[in-house]
């Protein structure tokens, strides 16, 4: 008897349940065999669900239906009894693992699961934007009336209105005129410099590669993908909109609304279905583009040519502004535009920022620009000064870039959208007052040469838009978080989303696109960011040696690229997607986004289950006490520390019988979460269990890596044995708290390590080496000019100190430094300086060196800080802590 494909798929995931037990992953056996009991049940059933395949749940509803021909009832008595069996062994997993099993999950990579996050991102402002399908032909050959837009791009009625293109200057002109050249667009007097600008670009790539980028997105087009006139006036757009290339323009929309009673019924039926599968069909009565074109008191206010003209300029403009909310244009930048128009990945770099690499992003763009692999635009901040001054820039204005030349300035062309004869004080007087009879005739005008030296001194922005084919692999996924879901210890929404690599990436870059879906133009701000941690082939976390740089800032916008050179040693990826809503601002009931990931080397997402580990919380809180920025600052160790144990392997109980942990020790998880501007690292050492005051102190066993703006994230395996966990703030005075969550395979021993010095009396001095003062060590034989303190002690007494050094320069060498304690004794009638205590030999360290606790009897003490070497002179301040109330006081 032949088996069905259901009843195959069913099979696998039993199997793998079945190798999950013995492999003694738990959770991750207990969630297959659950879906092999679904996935059988349905069978029972005689149900058309989709079920789960062994690829993740990712079946169809075609699956359902393949094999229909076998023997039903000998296959339903099977897949009963295989039913059976995996609920069986579920339930023995359960009982015998409660702590380690989850309830069944959901699996957020399922078809359907995408399919609905896309779906629910279908309305932007109201408007119905579905996914694309080539199939939908643009004209209606059964209609052939005048198509209008009930939807058109709101207009201001008191001073502009819609006109036919038979009335402006453009009733002439071509769909497509090649003579056009990429500064002959100009901007007219809608604020929308940097769409204008994006146009140009593209445009510019066009006429240099022959490509049809825009072109091909508008239709009706013809064999060669270039756009033609509709004959009844009605237009598509192809746009990148929430995760997926949509649909600006349906088909069989009825400007009449005459539609019969009954197709109206059967439309409305076939629109829930189609929507419950994340598109619709080509029958959204609510949505088209026609071709009539906006004019403010008697000026056109669409994109222009100065020389030649086209109409296609215009139509795609209307079709952003349209997704956009209208021509009442409020800004963008470039790189989200050309992200929406053409699908390119943007990559936006500042180029004020003390990170941004001048000559590596030279390299990059203009091995890709002679390619076509990159566009390139240009954006000013509020304030500009330009070198040269026949060039006037506009603060806050968007410019096009178009040519790109090795010589010897490393020459930038560069066009300016918005040309005008006289330069206007102020952009809000120029949106108003600009308009196509002022604008300079001449093209030459608003083009200019730049060297990139120049370019990145006056500009501020840098926008890239990077051909998403110069990567093979690509992977997506949509998700949504619920701000509105509480979440007692976590300030963010945070979501973990893994990527493994089907073959050594080499040295090849990866790089993952985080996208916020928009379904409301005007809602209130929120940040996302996105952060990324290496992994080797068993899942452990590990950071290379790099220097200190923060990672996963929030941004406002809504995209957010992350670029990684994986090393040799990486084999997995975790990505983290968060979300922030400020405070004040009313959490939304949930934020869609879509994850792409491109890469050169093969990949795949990681969908399998999470295994069930104990989790643990503790609160954090930086302040003036606990807060010592990164390691290399002298304070690194006054972040907060808890003391972690980890016990040795103990037996337990399995359906088979006793088992133990397995010989790589215990899968450890850290997950700090703070507010978003608070950047945080995990460090953890083995040490003998007290609390760290030097790296000295301890062997380092894990490491976050770079500091990540709202989290630090990170797993290994740890054997039995003591540690220190540390967790930082990059600088010492960004204060705040959150949260560090630590999930084990067993539980583990956990708690708050008291400061330096806790529950002690606290006193310190200042001091100087200098001149006299700075006499070096005993062998030197000037050991008593260096400066001395007195301690005068009324009891026994504990006291424990430290000698830090003082304004430490970044980059300078340590100074070898000692602190001791002296009593004085008289021999023979001679005094004699016994020491009591003392930090050990000469050591160079950033975090000082310290007097170990002690207990001193009552009387008085000498307490000597020397430097090594005679001569070295510098600032240095004693702290002191003691279990009584005592007396210090410098002896200068």
């Amino acid at each position: 008897m032949s088996k069905s494909r259901r009843f195959q798929d069913a099979e696998a995931l039993l199997l793998k349940a079945k190798r999950k037990e013995v492999e003694q992953e738990w959770n991750e056996a207990f969630q297959t065999y659950v879906r092999a009991a679904q996935a059988f049940f349905q069978i029972v059933q005689g149900g058309t669900g989709s079920g789960g395949g062994s690829g993740g749940g990712n079946g169809t509803i075609a699956n359902s239906v393949v094999g229909a021909g076998a023997d039903e009832s000998g296959e339903r008595a099977k897949a009963k009894a295989n039913g059976s069996l995996a609920i069986e062994r579920a339930q023995k997993l359960k009982s015998a693992y409660p702590e380690m099993i989850t309830k069944p999950s959901r699996d957020y990579f399922a078809s359907t699961e995408q399919s609905a996050v896309l779906a629910a991102s279908s309305h932007v402002n109201g408007v119905h934007y579905p996914q694309w399908r080539d199939d939908i032909v643009c004209e209606n050959a059964e209609d052939r009336r005048l198509f209008r837009d009930p939807n058109a791009p709101p207009l201001d009625p008191s001073t502009d209105e819609w006109v036919e293109i038979a009335q402006t200057s453009l009733r002439n002109s071509p769909m497509v005129d090649f003579q056009m050249l990429p500064f002959d667009l100009v901007q007219s007097i809608v604020s929308n410099c940097s769409v204008v600008t994006s146009i140009i670009v593209c445009w510019n790539h066009i006429l240099l590669h022959r490509s049809k980028l825009l072109l091909s997105n508008l239709l009706p087009h013809d064999r060669e993908r270039l756009p033609t006139k509709s004959s009844d006036h009605r237009y598509r757009y192809r746009m990148m909109i929430n995760g997926c290339f949509r649909d600006v323009c349906l088909y069989h929309a009825s400007p009449t609304l005459d539609i019969q009673a009954d197709k109206v019924l059967d439309r409305l039926v076939r629109v829930v279905w189609y929507q419950r599968m994340a598109w619709s069909p080509d029958i959204c009565l609510n949505i088209a583009i026609d071709d009539r074109l906006p004019l403010r008191s008697g000026q056109l206010m669409s994109v222009a040519a100065l020389r030649g003209s086209s109409l296609w300029p215009s139509l795609v403009e209307k079709a952003y502004m349209k997704y956009s909310g209208g021509y009442d244009f409020v800004g963008s930048d470039s790189g989200v535009d050309l992200r929406a128009l053409i699908g390119w990945i943007p990559d936006h770099q500042s180029l004020q920022s003390a990170t941004f690499e001048r000559e590596r992003t030279w390299r990059e763009m203009l091995d890709a620009f002679r390619k076509g692999d990159v566009l390139v635009t240009l954006g000013t901040g509020s304030t500009v000064s330009s070198l040269n001054p026949e060039i006037r820039l506009i603060p806050l204005h968007s410019y096009a870039c178009i040519g790109l030349e090795d010589d010897e300035d490393r020459t930038v062309t560069i066009v300016n959208p918005w040309r005008e004869q006289e330069q206007e004080p102020a952009i809000e007087n120029r949106i108003h007052s600009l308009t196509l009879n002022n604008l300079e005739a001449d093209p030459s005008r608003g083009k200019w040469l730049l060297s990139w030296d120049d370019v990145c001194r006056t500009f501020d922005s840098l926008y890239l838009n990077w051909n998403p084919n110069i990567f093979p692999y690509t992977l997506t996924h949509h998700r949504a978080w619920n701000p509105q879901e509480k979440h007692d210890h976590s300030p963010t929404q945070n979501h973990q989303i893994r990527v493994i690599f089907e073959k050594d990436p080499g040295t090849t870059q990866v790089w993952a696109l985080l996208s916020r879906h928009i379904v409301d133009h005007d809602a209130p701000a929120v940040y996302i960011a996105l952060h990324a941690f290496e992994e080797d082939g068993n899942g452990v976390s590990f950071s290379r040696p790099e220097s200190l740089t923060l990672m996963g800032q929030y941004q406002e916008g809504p995209h957010c690229l992350v670029k990684l050179t994986p090393g040799t040693e990486t084999k997995r990826l975790s990505l983290i997607a968060s979300l922030s809503v400020p405070d004040g601002v009313t959490a939304p009931a949930q934020v869609a986004y879509t994850l792409t990931v491109y890469s050169k080397v093969p990949i795949s997402f990681d969908a399998s289950v999470p295994p069930a580990l104990i989790k643990q919380h503790v609160t954090f809180q930086f302040n003036t006490l606990h807060s010592g920025g990164n390691i290399l600052q002298p304070t690194h160790f006054q972040n907060p520390q808890w003391q972690l144990k980890v016990l040795e392997p103990t037996l337990k109980k399995g359906p088979t019988g006793p088992v133990a942990l397995r010989s790589r020790g215990v899968r450890v998880r850290f997950h700090a979460i703070a507010p978003k501007d608070l950047p945080l690292n995990i460090k953890v050492y083995r040490t003998s269990g007290r609390r760290m005051n030097d790296v000295e102190d301890g062997v380092l066993a894990f490491d976050s890596g770079m500091y990540n703006y709202g989290l630090a994230y990170g797993q290994t395996d740890l054997f039995p044995g003591s540690y220190i966990i540390i967790l930082s703030n990059f600088v010492a005075t960004q204060y705040g708290g959150g949260t560090l969550e630590m999930s084990s395979e067993a539980r583990l021993e956990l708690q708050k390590s008291p400061a330096e010095g806790a529950g002690m009396h606290f006193k310190s001095c200042r001091g100087r080496w200098d001149g006299p003062s700075a006499a070096g060590g005993p062998s030197f034989h000037r050991y008593w000019h260096n400066p001395v303190f007195e301690l005068k002690l009324e009891r026994n007494t504990e006291v424990a100190l430290k000698l830090q050094m003082l304004d430490i320069k970044q980059g300078t060498p340590y100074i070898p430094i000692n602190l001791a304690i002296f009593k004085r004794d008289t021999v023979d009638g001679e005094q004699i300086e016994k020491e009591v205590a003392t930090s050990g030999p000469y050591r160079e360290s950033l975090y000082g060196v310290r007097v170990r606790p002690c207990r001193i009897p009552a009387g008085l003490y000498f307490v000597v800080a020397s430097t090594y070497s005679p001569g070295t002179q510098g600032s240095f301040e004693i702290l002191l802590w003691s279990d009584s109330l005592l007396a210090l006081k410098s002896l200068e």
